[in-house]
C-alpha cells in the first residue's frame, strides 16, 4: 500500500490535478473571508474560483474589495500556471506514445494483419509480393526485428499500399509477440534473421519462435522459413502450417488471393521470375533444380502443372497435375529469357512432341495434357478439344527455327 502511495504523489499528472484542486477548493474558501454580498453564499466562491483559473470569465461573479480582487490576480496566476502544465502533461503523454511507437516499444492495436519475424535480404521481396496483390486499400504488417530507426522510416515511405507497424525485440519472446497482437493477427511469416543475432543456427530460434507462436495462438496460420532440411521434422512438430525450404525454394513464392497468404506448393509459376531476371545466378540456378529434377517436373511429358511428388498430381485434372500450353509457353520464354537455351530448346521439342502426337494420330489439338500418358483425351481430364491455345506449343518450335524473333531480343 505505502508503495502505491508513494508511486501516486511522484505522479505528475495527479501533482497537477491536486494543485488545481487545492487552488479551487482554498480560492473558494478565500474569497468567501474577503468578500461580501452573492459572491460568498453556498457554491459561488468555488465556482468563481473554477471561472477565474480557467481564464473563463463569465462575469456572474465579481469581486468588489480591493482584497478581494489582489487575492483574484493570485488565483488567476496559479490557475494559468497550473492550466498550463496539465495541458503539458497530457500532451506529453501522446507524444511520448507516439515515440514509443515508432521505436516499437508499443503494442500495436490492429487486427486482421500480417506479422514479420525476422529480417533478412528475402523480406523486402516478401513485402512487396504481399502489397502486389492485397485487395486491402492498406495492409498491415507488423515487423519484428532490430533494425535501426532510419531503415524503418525508410520501409514506411517505401510501400503504398502496406501500412508498416514496428515492434523491437526477440519473436521467440511471448512478451515482444503480444506487443504484435499476436491473437488478432491472420498469418505469421518466419525468417531466419542476419542481423545481430545471437544464435549461430537461425534454424533454432525459427523452431523456438513456432513452438510459442503456436502455444500462444495453436490456430493462427504460420508460415516459417527454413535454411536445412535436416530441420523439416522439427518445424512440423511445432506445427507449422507451412514450410519453406531456402535451398529449395529460393525467395520465389504463389501468393493464394482466396485465403490471403503465401503458398509452398511449386507450380511452373516457379520459373516466371526468370523472365523478369530478378534473381542473381545462384537464385536461378536453384530455381532450374526444380526444371530438371524428375520428382518435380522433368520427364518425358512435361511441365506438368503441379509438381509429380505432389499428393494431387495422379488426379491429372485440370491444374492438378495436367499440362497446360499456355504455362508451357511462359516457362519456355522465361527460360530463354534468362539464358537457359538448352532446357527452353528441350521444353520445346518436348511440347511439339505432345501436340504432333494427338495431332497425327487424331487430327485436333486439346485444352491440356496428362503428365501421364502424353494425351489429351485421358479420362482423368477435363479437356476440350480443338482449343485455340495449343498452338502455343507449335510457336515455340517457329520461335526456336528461327521464323519468329528470338524473346532476348525485344520484339518489334
Amino acid at each position: 500500500m505505502r508503495h502505491w502511495f508513494h508511486l501516486l504523489i511522484r505522479n505528475s499528472f495527479f501533482q497537477v490535478g491536486l494543485g488545481i484542486f487545492l487552488v479551487m477548493i482554498l480560492g473558494g474558501l478565500v474569497l468567501r473571508m474577503l468578500e461580501i454580498g452573492k459572491i460568498t453564499e453556498g457554491e459561488a466562491p468555488f465556482w468563481w474560483a473554477i471561472v477565474t483559473m480557467t481564464t473563463v470569465g463569465y462575469g456572474d461573479f465579481v469581486p468588489k474589495t480591493p482584497e478581494g480582487r489582489m487575492f483574484a490576480v493570485l488565483v488567476m496566476f496559479a490557475g494559468i500556471s497550473l492550466t498550463a502544465m496539465f495541458t503539458a502533461i497530457i500532451s506529453s503523454i501522446f507524444v511520448a506514445k507516439r515515440i514509443r511507437e515508432e521505436k516499437g516499444l508499443e503494442k500495436v492495436n490492429i487486427k486482421n494483419h500480417i506479422i514479420l519475424c525476422g529480417w533478412n535480404r528475402n523480406a523486402d521481396k516478401i513485402i512487396h509480393s504481399i502489397q502486389y496483390l492485397a485487395e486491402a486499400p492498406r495492409k498491415n504488417i507488423v515487423l519484428i526485428n532490430d533494425l535501426d530507426e532510419e531503415e524503418i522510416e525508410r520501409l514506411k515511405t517505401r510501400y503504398r499500399k502496406i501500412r508498416l507497424h514496428f515492434v523491437v525485440g526477440d519473436f521467440t519472446s511471448e512478451q515482444v509477440l503480444e506487443k504484435a497482437n499476436l491473437e488478432a493477427a491472420e498469418t505469421v511469416i518466419i525468417i531466419p534473421s542476419d542481423i545481430n543475432d545471437s544464435i549461430q543456427n537461425p534454424d533454432d530460434k525459427t523452431i523456438l519462435a513456432a513452438l510459442t507462436i503456436k502455444g500462444l495462438e495453436p490456430n493462427i496460420r504460420l508460415i516459417a522459413y527454413l535454411h536445412d532440411r535436416e530441420n523439416l521434422t522439427h518445424i512440423k512438430r511445432a506445427n507449422a502450417d507451412e514450410v519453406v525450404i531456402s535451398d529449395d525454394f529460393g525467395a520465389y513464392l504463389n501468393y493464394r488471393t482466396d485465403v490471403d497468404s503465401l503458398s509452398t506448393r511449386v507450380s511452373p509459376t516457379l520459373f516466371y521470375p526468370l523472365m523478369a531476371k530478378v534473381g542473381d545466378e545462384k537464385q536461378s540456378d536453384k530455381i532450374m533444380e526444380h526444371f530438371y529434377n524428375p520428382d518435380e517436373f522433368y520427364g518425358e511429358w512435361m511441365l506438368p502443372s503441379t509438381t509429380r511428388n505432389d499428393p494431387t498430381f495422379p488426379r491429372q485434372r485440370y491444374w492438378k497435375g495436367a499440362i497446360w500450353p499456355p504455362l508451357n509457353f511462359l516457362t519456355y520464354l522465361s527460360l530463354r529469357q534468362a539464358g537457359y537455351s538448352a532446357a527452353a530448346t528441350e521444353l520445346s521439342e518436348k511440347s511439339l512432341k505432345l501436340i504432333m502426337t494427338e495431332w497425327t494420330r487424331k487430327g485436333y489439338v486439346s485444352e491440356n495434357y496428362s503428365a501421364i500418358t502424353g494425351t489429351g483425351d485421358d479420362t482423368r481430364l477435363s479437356s476440350d478439344r480443338f482449343h485455340s491455345w495449343g498452338a502455343l506449343f507449335g510457336i515455340m518450335t517457329f520461335i526456336e527455327n528461327g521464323f519468329l524473333p528470338k524473346t532476348e531480343k525485344p520484339l518489334d
